[in-house]
C-alpha cells in the first residue's frame, strides 16, 4: 500500500477533457493544473488541448510537495514552500513563495526560518484570494529542532503589503486547549474571510487520516474545537453547505485494507437537517469521498478487502451516488491509483494506469463517465515509471441548481 501515495491523482497531459459536455458550461475555458514534482513544474490544460508549463524556482536540495502548495481561486497565483535539506551540518529551512502565474514572476518571498515542515496546503486561499495561510512546525517529536521558536505556528499572509496578518501559534494564549501529543504541523482544511479551520496533523509519527479540528476566528482571536473537518475525506458542496465523508463504524462488517489506513466501510451526509448513513460496504475499503459532476453525484473510491496470500488481488474503483441513491460502479483500476478522479461541468474524468507486457512503459488512460461506459479522452505512454505528476487544481464552475436531498 505503501506506492498508492506515488501515484495519487497522476494526470500528466489532461488533454481534451469534455470538450463536447463542456462547451458552452462558463465564460472562460476549464481547465486544470499539475504538479511535477520530478521536474518541479506546473503544467496548465485547457479543455482544448491548449498546455502551459511553469518551473517553480526549485533548484538543488529544494523540494516543494504538491500536498504543500496552493492555487488561488481564479488560478492566477500559487503560494509554496521551498524546504532546503542540507545534510553537514543538518539543518532544514524553508522559503515562502507567491508567484504570478500570469507574468510569471515571484512576487513575494519570506523566510521562514529553520523548520522542520512547512505547507500552504491546497485549500490555503480565502475565497477572493486576497490572503493565504502558511504552517510550519519546528520541532520533531524527540525534541529536537529549533526550541527559539513555537513548536508550530499558522500565519496568515496578507500579500498586498505584504505582511503576516495574523498568527496563531503553540505558544499563543488561544492555543491552550488544543490537545496534540508532540508537534504537529497543521493543515488548514478551510479559510473563509474571517475563520480558519485547521486539522492539528501530529508531525513526524505518521498515523491515519481523522485528526481533532479547530476553528480559528480571525476577528476574536479564538480557538474553539469543531467536528467533522479532521476527517481528510470530507468534502463540503459550497452552493449547499452539505458535507460527505468516510468513516469507520464499527457495528457494521467491514473490509481488511491491509495497510495503514482505517477500514472505512460507511459514507456519511449531513446537510440541514442532520446526518445520516448514505452507503455501507462489508466488501471494499473506502478511501476518498467527493462532491462531483456539480453536487449532483457523489464520487465514492474503494479498494477491496486485502487477500494476505494474494496482495497482487486488491484493486481499486470508483461508484457515484446521484441524489436518488441510484448506484453507478465504474471499471475496477489497480489499486496503486488513489483519489485518481476529477470532477468537469457536467462530467467526471478518472485516470487508469497499466503496464505494458514487457513492464518498460506506463500506459495512462484518461476515461470519461456520464455513465458506467468509459470515453478515452486522453491516453500517454512514458518510457519506464511515469513522472511523479498530481493534480492540484481545477477551475471553478456553476454547480447545478435545484439540487434535490440525496435519498435517506
Amino acid at each position: 500500500m505503501s506506492h498508492i501515495h506515488l501515484f495519487k491523482s497522476l494526470i500528466v497531459g489532461l488533454l481534451l477533457l469534455l470538450t463536447t459536455a463542456l462547451t458552452g458550461a462558463q465564460d472562460s475555458p476549464w481547465s486544470v493544473y499539475l504538479y511535477d514534482s520530478s521536474t518541479a513544474e506546473l503544467i496548465r490544460v485547457w479543455q482544448d488541448g491548449r498546455e502551459e508549463r511553469q518551473p517553480l524556482s526549485a533548484t538543488g536540495n529544494l523540494f516543494i510537495s504538491s500536498y504543500d502548495l496552493a492555487i488561488s481561486p481564479d488560478g492566477s497565483r500559487v503560494a509554496y514552500c521551498m524546504v532546503n535539506w542540507t545534510a553537514d551540518p543538518a539543518t532544514t529551512t524553508a522559503t515562502l513563495t507567491l508567484r504570478d502565474l500570469n507574468t510569471q514572476q515571484d512576487v513575494l518571498l519570506m523566510d521562514m526560518g529553520t523548520v522542520n515542515g512547512c505547507r500552504t496546503g491546497r485549500p490555503a486561499f480565502n475565497p477572493a484570494g486576497t490572503q493565504f495561510a502558511v504552517s510550519t512546525v519546528s520541532q520533531m517529536p524527540d525534541g529536537s529542532g529549533n526550541t527559539n521558536m513555537p513548536a508550530w505556528r499558522i500565519q496568515i499572509i496578507d500579500p498586498t503589503n505584504p505582511q503576516i496578518a495574523a498568527e496563531l501559534n503553540a505558544e499563543s494564549p488561544a492555543a491552550a486547549l488544543i490537545t496534540n501529543e508532540g508537534p504537529m504541523l497543521p493543515y488548514v482544511v478551510s479559510f473563509t474571510d474571517d475563520t480558519v479551520i485547521f486539522a492539528a496533523v501530529p508531525y513526524g509519527i505518521g498515523g491515519g487520516a481523522i485528526w481533532p479540528a479547530y476553528r480559528w476566528s480571525l476577528i476574536t482571536g479564538e480557538v474553539e474545537p469543531v467536528e467533522r473537518w479532521g476527517n481528510l475525506t470530507l468534502d463540503t458542496l459550497g452552493s449547499t453547505g452539505e458535507q460527505v465523508w468516510a468513516a469507520e463504524d464499527p457495528s457494521q462488517p467491514a473490509a481488511n485494507p491491509g495497510g495503514p489506513i482505517p477500514a472505512n466501510n460507511v459514507v456519511i451526509l449531513a446537510d440541514a437537517t442532520g446526518e445520516r448513513l448514505l452507503y455501507h460496504t462489508a466488501d471494499w475499503v473506502i478511501v476518498a469521498v467527493k462532491f462531483v459532476n456539480g453536487g449532483r453525484q457523489i464520487a465514492v473510491q474503494q479498494v477491496s478487502t486485502f487477500d494476505d496470500l494474494n496482495p497482487a488481488s486488491q484493486v481499486a474503483r470508483w461508484i457515484l451516488i446521484d441524489r436518488a441513491g441510484q448506484i453507478t460502479t465504474l471499471p475496477e483500476q489497480s489499486a496503486a491509483l488513489s483519489n485518481n478522479a476529477i470532477t468537469a461541468p457536467n462530467g467526471l474524468a478518472v485516470l487508469d494506469f497499466t503496464m505494458s507486457e514487457d513492464g518498460s512503459q506506463s500506459i495512462w488512460t484518461l476515461n470519461g463517465y456520464q455513465g458506467d461506459v468509459p470515453t478515452i479522452l486522453w491516453t500517454s505512454t512514458v518510457t519506464g515509471m511515469a513522472p511523479q505528476t498530481e493534480l492540484v487544481w481545477s477551475a471553478p464552475f456553476a454547480p447545478a441548481e435545484n439540487l434535490l436531498p440525496f435519498a435517506q
